[in-house]
């Protein structure tokens, strides 16, 4: 311990290291320098983490000697370290919704504790956030949180063992079609010709049960209409350009790895993928745009408010058509691992969560079993 000097910003900034601490914990050696800088009173602390003793000891040297730097925010962290790091794990458009989740970015990363990661979940969870929103931001704070310790810029991570908070809002019920909106939707396609001629694969959505996406980035490559097939390969997706500080369109892998799937059509599904391709000959998608060019999400939804409109149907998203799909399929006596491959979902109980709902008569008919 003493004074030692450090250049900073053309000048010298005095440090004095009151104390030095040096131990081992686990598998890692861990450090913790305590010093005073620039004359001031106040006592902090910088937190080393190497793989031996000496290493410990060569970075508190050179964090003394020149090392020393104003307090790291967590928001300069996430943008500099933890992001650029991540994006070589995970997908473009998940790192791009990272990107947006930060929400202590003017919190010094050596201050920040269980609290201030809890208020902000708290508030989540009183503006009516979803369970898997909350666990996603939980999720966030952690991992970005253990990669600081690996970094050694903090030693503990403030979330250990502070479990996750429940949503304060009701199960959201599944919103499907009825097979009575179909019918119309259905007969409005044939019969309302100043809609967009894409207007047809609405129909090939609650033939498929594919994503908005999924559909919007198929060429007439992924086609194979003598075996009546179509192969998944991609989705048309939003991310974050940092560059331009602003969302872009792209096409991107599918949501999830068993998003890659091969999906049967039917007779309703192989006559609707026929006839988009007589209606866009000279394109390579499935479907196009009056320009030649891939349709935008917005504008399709669009386009399906409008045919619900004119149809009398209620609009309930374009998700809906999946949801009809797949629930249709269910109550039809379809196994839950046919339907799951069918949707592409990354394990069943995504499936069975999402559409395997007991009603009032199945409780009824269950209980009937238990007789006298």
């Amino acid at each position: 311990p003493g004074p030692r000097l450090r250049r900073q910003q053309g000048g010298y900034v005095m440090i004095h290291v009151v104390s030095e601490r040096v131990y081992k914990s686990g598998k890692y050696w861990r450090g913790c320098l305590s010093y005073s800088a620039d004359g001031s009173p106040e006592v902090l602390q910088k937190w080393f983490r190497g793989s031996s003793c000496m290493d410990i000891c060569r970075k508190m040297l050179d964090f003394s000697s020149r090392g020393f730097s104003p307090a790291l925010l967590y928001g300069k962290f996430v943008e500099e370290e933890y992001l650029p790091y991540k994006r070589n794990t995970i997908k473009l458009s998940s790192y791009s919704r990272l990107h947006s989740t930060c929400r202590l970015s003017g919190h010094a990363l050596q201050e920040i504790d269980a609290s201030h990661c809890l208020s902000v979940l708290r508030d989540m969870q009183q503006d009516g956030f979803s369970k898997s929103s909350l666990d996603k931001v939980y999720e966030f704070f952690n991992n970005s949180f253990n990669y600081a310790v690996q970094q050694g810029h903090i030693d503990r991570n403030p979330l250990f063992n502070v479990p996750k908070l429940y949503s304060l809002q009701p199960r959201k019920e599944v919103s499907v079609y009825t097979d009575d909106d179909i019918r119309k939707l259905w007969q409005g396609c044939y019969t309302l010709t100043h809609l967009a001629r894409y207007r047809f694969s609405v129909l090939f959505l609650l033939m498929t049960g594919l994503r908005c996406g999924e559909l919007l980035a198929l060429d007439k490559s992924d086609f194979n209409l003598p075996e009546r097939f179509v192969r998944v390969r991609s989705s048309f997706t939003y991310v974050y350009d940092t560059d331009k500080g602003k969302a872009v369109s792209l096409i991107d892998s599918p949501k999830t790895a068993s998003g890659y799937r091969t999906v049967p059509l039917n007779d309703s599904a192989y006559g609707i993928a026929c006839h988009l391709f007589e209606l866009y000959p000279h394109t390579p998608y499935f479907i196009a745009s009056g320009t030649g060019t891939r349709v935008l999400p917005r504008n399709y939804s669009r386009m399906l408010q409008r045919l619900c409109a004119d149809c009398d149907v209620t609009y309930r998203g374009i998700h809906a058509t999946r949801h009809s799909f797949a629930t249709k399929l269910i109550r039809s006596g379809v196994p839950v691992k046919t339907v799951s491959e069918l949707l592409g979902h990354s394990n069943v109980q995504t499936t069975l969560n999402l559409y395997v709902h007991p009603d009032l008569s199945d409780l009824r008919a269950a209980l009937n079993w238990l007789k006298l």
